[in-house]
């Protein structure tokens, strides 16, 4: 797998059930820290936002940097109200993915070269769902349940996003004979409120069904893992 992974140089990282790439967003999640979001106005060839660099961090993970601002690609260790989910979030480049392991991700290879992306320390996959920023951009959630193989929510491609290399066309790269299109629309919960339910991500997988609702009644605490030494 480490062969078809560009290391150490700029790529786009794309949605491709919905054709759009994973951008850094300039709003604050808490001090520091950034949500990210994906973007149908912008791609790795018209901006920096939407460029990052894999490195390795041991035998099976990568750490995902932003090109320009040096930010870590993480999640959130606190899931959603009533939500088995998280934001994925960037957090501040003097975190240090050798050791933070909410800073690590494995990338499991599919058919037609695209990957599920799992976080190491919080052993969720990310996804987008329904969840929109603004008119052209969606939150990027991470979902603790759940599997690419069926989900095609939950599936990206990784392409170089240098000044000579060619822009790449997302749309129909989600749908291939592994996916599951039946189930391309799941129910979402988009309030950020206590809930008795889970959220679950669009393209659910048939392993959802063994994930209990919750009955935890706890608000939401905004609070990260730490991803730097002070």
């Amino acid at each position: 797998m480490a062969a078809t992974l560009p290391v150490g140089v700029p790529v786009g990282i794309g949605h491709t059930w919905q054709g759009s790439w994973l951008c850094h967003d300039v709003a604050e999640y808490e001090p520091g820290f950034h949500y990210t979001v994906t973007s149908d106005a912008n791609t790795p060839w018209s901006t920096e936002s939407a460029c990052w660099i894999l490195e390795r961090c041991g035998d099976q993970s990568y750490s995902i940097r932003h090109f320009v601002t040096g930010e870590w690609l993480a999640c959130a260790e606190e899931f959603m109200p009533g939500a088995r989910r998280r934001y994925a979030l960037t957090a501040p480049p003097s975190g240090d993915p050798s050791t933070d392991r909410m800073l690590q991700w494995q990338f499991k290879p599919f058919e037609g070269g695209l990957f599920g992306l799992k976080n190491v320390g919080a052993n969720d996959w990310i996804y987008v769902g329904e969840m929109q920023m603004d008119a052209h951009k969606r939150h990027v959630l991470t979902f603790s349940c759940g599997d690419p193989a069926e989900a095609a929510a939950m599936l990206w491609v990784v392409q170089p996003a240098g000044p000579s290399t060619t822009p790449l066309s997302l749309k129909g790269l989600g749908i291939w004979s592994g996916a599951s299109t039946s189930t391309a629309r799941g129910r979402e919960n988009e309030e950020e409120e206590e809930s008795d339910e889970d959220a679950e991500p669009m393209a659910l997988s048939k392993t959802t069904a063994v994930c209990k609702r919750t009955k935890n009644k706890r608000s939401w605490v905004h609070r990260l893992r730490s991803c730097a030494a002070v």
